[in-house]
């Protein structure tokens, strides 16, 4: 199988993962407050298990340390918050303008988790064209990630208000992404050190949207058993599936 077919393959699987992970969201969302706080594990965990060590495996080829790069982790945390308050002020506080702001979140946060599947499309292209044992390797830790960003997806824009057309549009550019980046890599290389810092960025967007946003509203109506078990189970999910594919 040539690498041009593989990249396609595999990168396409990744999409179908993804919108699975969006539909089951939108099929359960009676169960949305379990849900929402499984997608805060996934994120959460995707920042620290994820992402960070990622990151410090390109650092030693690099001339970055740490201090820069935990710099962009703040200013991806920042940047959001930043954002969020931003919509927040040019809203009156109530009635249709306070249902923009919502509105207006929910696709930011689209948008982070939308530009972090078009890296790991990047991440699948790389590897590819690294050799082909490496390259399903990384695609298939990708593709069983990609089921729980479907789900973060449609947690984020249910929460926000978008309405379930704005959800469905999101998650598709979120399904094409990787096919996107995958491709891209027949155009153009990336530094180590720039991926470090887009990587970093990701995580403090990752941990803003996790911590900030979706932890609260999924207790809002008061802490359960089901809930708490939902985010737990988020996060050991990418705990496993980082330590099992990526040793």
């Amino acid at each position: 199988m040539s690498t041009t077919l593989s990249i396609f393959l595999f990168a396409g699987i990744t999409a179908v993962s993804t919108l699975l992970g969006g539909l089951f969201a939108l099929r359960y969302k009676k169960a949305l407050f379990p849900i929402i706080g499984f997608a805060a594990g996934v994120l959460v965990a995707t920042a620290f298990v994820d992402l960070l060590p990622e990151i410090f495996c390109l650092l030693p080829p690099t001339e970055l340390n740490v201090r820069w790069v935990m710099t962009f982790v703040v200013l991806g945390f920042i940047s959001f918050h930043c954002l969020e308050k931003f919509t927040l002020w040019h809203a009156c506080g109530e009635g249709e303008n306070h249902f923009e702001h919502h509105q207006t979140v929910g696709i930011l946060g689209a948008c982070g988790l939308s530009l972090h599947s078009l890296f790991d499309g990047v991440a699948i292209g790389v590897a590819f064209h690294s050799s082909m044992r490496v390259g399903i390797f990384v695609s298939t830790a990708v593709t069983l990630h990609k089921f729980s960003d479907g789900l973060s997806m449609m947690g984020i824009l249910a929460i926000n208000k978008n309405t379930v057309k704005t959800s469905l549009l999101w998650l598709g550019i979120n399904a094409v992404c990787p096919l996107v980046g995958a491709f891209s890599t027949f155009a153009f290389s990336m530094t180590d050190n720039t991926l470090a810092l887009f990587l970093a960025f990701f995580a403090g967007l990752f941990l803003y949207i996790g911590a900030s946003d979706l932890l609260p509203e999924a207790h809002r109506v008061g802490t359960n058993k089901t809930t708490l078990l939902a985010t737990i189970g988020g996060i050991l999910v990418v705990f496993i599936v980082t330590a099992f594919f990526k040793g």
